[in-house]
């Protein structure tokens, strides 16, 4: 899942065991009548951009600068694993305590088997996990058929977690 359309994000939280109210909406602006017409609290903001080469030198230069995260941010780290995926868990794993699961849920399953892992670990534990492969791949049809623009779009998703606000990227977590 390399998309972050709301319509493939929110059909993964559903098939993943995250019912509604928690969604993902297109935010067509930033202007503060329309961001005050949403009536629902926001968690977490992804936005998708095309990196460049001078954005990879920013995020090496920023990689340099690393700092240690606190216990309490989950982080995937960068792997093999498709971006629009891994911005969906940092953004369900970081507002967890906001959520509500079913009880047959993938994503928790995961959230819960992958708690007390490393990010590195995490990622790996991500490509196996057997039930959130099945979801991804019941919509690569869907994500087969939408027309490609030759862009390379990668989401950043924006969460407080203990009153700071994170930025998870394909690569790294900056504070």
């Amino acid at each position: 899942m390399e998309s972050t359309n709301c319509v493939v994000l929110n059909t993964v939280l559903r098939r993943g065991g995250v019912p509604p109210p928690f969604s993902f909406v297109d935010i067509l602006s930033f202007e503060e009548a329309y961001i005050q017409s949403f009536c629902h609290e926001v968690y977490a903001v992804v936005l998708l951009f095309s990196r460049t080469p001078q954005h990879e030198q920013v995020i090496k230069n920023q990689d340099d600068e690393h700092k240690e995260l606190d216990a309490t941010v989950y982080f995937i780290a960068p792997s093999e694993n498709p971006c629009g995926m891994v911005g969906l868990i940092h953004a369900v794993a970081n507002n967890e305590d906001k959520l509500s699961f079913n009880h047959d849920s993938a994503l928790k399953d995961f959230l819960n088997k992958s708690a007390n892992r490393s990010p590195e670990e995490r990622a790996k534990l991500l490509l196996e996990h057997e039930a959130l492969r099945t979801i991804l791949y019941s919509l690569a049809a869907y994500e087969n058929g939408r027309p490609n623009d030759g862009l390379h779009a990668h989401p950043v998703v924006l969460t407080a977690v203990n009153g700071h606000l994170y930025e998870f990227g394909t690569a790294q977590v900056l504070r």
